[in-house]
């Protein structure tokens, strides 16, 4: 199941910590940068929308574990059928075929100095929004 790896690697920044192989059911544990959790939920909505109608099952979810006194989780990926090998190339192809994520700016400190950022006497400088002082009582404030 080497190209699954690879392509859980590639794709999702999966990094596999153990791996548990049998005939009939292949079982990895890894862990996923949190730059990537966006691109892997879309990676595991694949996997699980493919599974539905396969000659494969799959299980993902997140297994808990002590280091120390801190506890942690790895993400668990189970992948059961007859003979599971033969699907590797399949399930790396659904992996590779999952739409990147399109990841977008949620905010930016806007730097500037500090002494011209104040609302003034004169009514310039910045102001918070909706709170901004306009119409007669700016003129108030002019007078």
């Amino acid at each position: 199941m080497e190209e699954f790896k690879r392509a859980l690697a590639q794709k999702a920044g999966f990094e596999c910590v153990q791996e548990t192989p049998s005939e009939n059911q292949l079982r990895l544990v890894g862990r996923v940068p949190a730059s990537k959790t966006g691109q892997w939920l879309r990676v595991m909505e694949q996997l699980l929308l493919q599974a539905q109608n396969a000659e494969w099952n799959i299980d993902l979810s997140k297994q808990y574990f002590l280091r120390g006194s801190r506890v942690l989780y790895g993400w668990r990926i189970i992948v059961q059928a007859a003979g599971v090998a033969q699907h590797d190339r399949l399930l790396a192809g659904i992996v590779i075929g999952t739409p990147v994520v399109q990841t977008q700016l949620q905010e930016v400190r806007l730097y500037g100095r500090g002494s011209n950022d104040a609302m003034q006497r004169g009514g310039r400088g910045a102001q918070p929004l909706f709170q901004a002082v306009v119409g007669p009582a700016m003129k108030r404030m002019k007078g």
